[in-house]
């Protein structure tokens, strides 16, 4: 059975802050759309919350351990609603390069560089040069969140041979030279 809507200031009260504004403060929105925004809150007891603005319903939260973790899973319920597969894949493709960089300017990367594949990787497959790769990856993806995504394309070493169509490896090999990030391909 699901819980009633709350008021703002009722659904602020029970994730433990004095009024929604407060709660506005202490989030930060990783997608708007329309008049929904999704969130991302530290909680007063240092959980995240992840929830947005469509229903205010205790049962329409999740709680994490990290901002990552919710930011994670707030991008994956997103990219959900959108129909297209070249269009969702794009999408928590550049929130994955979002990250990063945001990353990036803490200094707390700890990717062995292999991160830096990534913008490349989105600028080719946007580019008249990788249609047939983004045509692959279309095929490919099906859900997965921006972590899982790092995971399968910069884990660890990035194997062209199984990312890039054939027609189009010349081309990626030349951009990943350009880009100085030959030590993070094969």
């Amino acid at each position: 059975m699901r819980q009633l809507t709350l008021s703002p200031d009722e659904f602020a009260q029970k994730l433990g802050f004095k009024h929604y504004e407060r709660l506005l403060n202490a989030s930060e929105t990783v997608h708007e759309e329309g008049d929904i925004s999704w969130f991302v809150t530290i909680l007063p007891d240092g959980q995240y919350a992840a929830w947005d603005e469509a229903e205010l319903a205790l049962d329409r939260v999740e709680y994490f351990d990290s901002w990552w973790e919710a930011e994670d899973y707030q991008v994956a319920a997103v990219a959900q609603n959108i129909e297209n597969t070249s269009q969702r894949f794009l999408f928590v493709l550049k929130r994955l390069e979002e990250i990063l960089d945001r990353q990036h300017k803490k200094r707390i990367c700890n990717h062995d560089g292999h991160c830096k594949i990534i913008p490349v990787l989105r600028e080719f497959i946007e580019s008249p040069e990788g249609s047939q790769t983004l045509d692959l990856f279309r095929n490919w993806y099906s859900d997965e969140s921006p972590s899982e995504l790092f995971q399968q394309l910069a884990g660890q070493e990035f194997i062209s041979s199984n990312w890039i169509h054939v027609n189009e490896l010349t081309g990626w090999l030349k951009i990943v030279n350009e880009a100085d990030l030959e030590y993070a391909v094969r």
